[in-house]
């Protein structure tokens, strides 16, 4: 029996000023060992070298594609409009300029969807690293869940962008990200929302994607985590004015919003964090670690930090154990 053909995979990448970050993004594509591929990077007008050194890679592979926008949008959204609309692949994935891929990762991803015809589109674990080294043995996203559900977007972003592998087909049934100014840094979540609405989306639970920290300056699509509450607000607002979630659900991702932002502001930002911990409670249906944290939260922070952060490691600890055990 022969070798199923191959199949176009379109990478697509938004970059705006990521030149010190970007030749690793640029060396973790070349080492795929899924090699039928093409990566258009839509950079953002740019001040630095991000262009001339995706250029130079693009002389040296005729499937790395740049285009230039001369004006900067501002927007990672606007970017990955421009790279799926140019796209010529079967399968879409989309790579941030600052993160990294296992080598393996599309072929993992370009096999399950082979295996699973059913599957519009998948993503991996990932784990976290960049510009403060503590945060990588404290968070790591590991939901042991094969299945993405409606749920998942509920609780929050259920999936990483770059971490991402869907079928052509999903594009065209739901179309671009959404350009909402109120979603600058959140077109991503609801864009999968759309994803986990009309197609079947799963998880492969292998860590293939390593998402970079950045400063709250630097590359267009960093992590700020401060924010990422005032982004969640926006995305619940959009959710609500579509008709996409109940009253109940309201609550709930208001809770889920409020506990995110206080333990950002704890174990991050070592900001203020008490009083979105009484506002998660007082949303209703808060998580049960709120109220964890929130009898524990009146402990002085250097007691409090340490403390969480071994309670994280526990649950990885026991996650790993059952993943192993099943």
């Amino acid at each position: 029996m022969g070798t199923a053909p191959s199949k176009l995979v379109s990478i697509i990448t938004p970059a705006y000023n990521s030149a010190a970050c970007v030749a690793e993004t640029i060396a973790c594509v070349l080492a795929q060992t899924y090699a039928d591929w093409e990566w258009i990077v839509v950079d953002d007008a740019s001040s630095d070298q991000t262009p001339q050194l995706i250029q130079a890679a693009a002389d040296a592979d005729s499937r790395i594609r740049l285009i230039r926008l001369e004006h900067n949008t501002g927007r990672a959204a606007c970017g990955r409009n421009i790279g799926m609309a140019q796209a010529r692949g079967e399968f879409f994935a989309f790579l941030d300029a600052d993160d990294l891929w296992e080598p393996s990762k599309l072929q993992v991803q370009v096999d399950y969807l082979r295996d699973h015809p059913d599957v519009d589109g998948v993503c991996t674990w990932y784990d976290l690293f960049g510009y403060e080294p503590a945060v990588r043995s404290t968070l790591r996203i590991m939901n042991p869940n094969p299945l993405v559900t409606r749920r998942d977007f509920l609780v929050g972003l259920p999936m990483q962008t770059s971490t991402v592998l869907f079928r052509r087909a999903c594009y065209d049934k739901v179309g671009p990200m959404d350009e909402d100014p109120r979603l600058v840094i959140g077109e991503d979540h609801e864009f999968f929302a759309r994803l986990i609405m009309n197609g079947t989306l799963h998880r492969i639970r292998e860590v293939l994607t390593h998402y970079r920290l950045s400063p709250p300056h630097g590359s267009l699509s960093a992590i700020h985590l401060l924010p990422t509450g005032v982004k969640s607000l926006n995305v619940i607002e959009i959710f609500r004015e579509r008709g996409w979630i109940t009253p109940a659900e309201i609550r709930f991702m208001l809770s889920r919003n409020y506990y995110s932002q206080a333990a950002d502001n704890l174990m991050i930002h070592h900001a203020p964090f008490r009083r979105l911990l009484a506002r998660s409670i007082l949303a209703g249906r808060p998580p049960a670690k709120a109220l964890i944290m929130f009898a524990l939260c009146f402990l002085p922070a250097f007691i409090l930090r340490p403390l969480l952060g071994s309670l994280q490691r526990l649950r990885r600890q026991a996650t790993q154990a059952s993943e192993r055990a099943g």
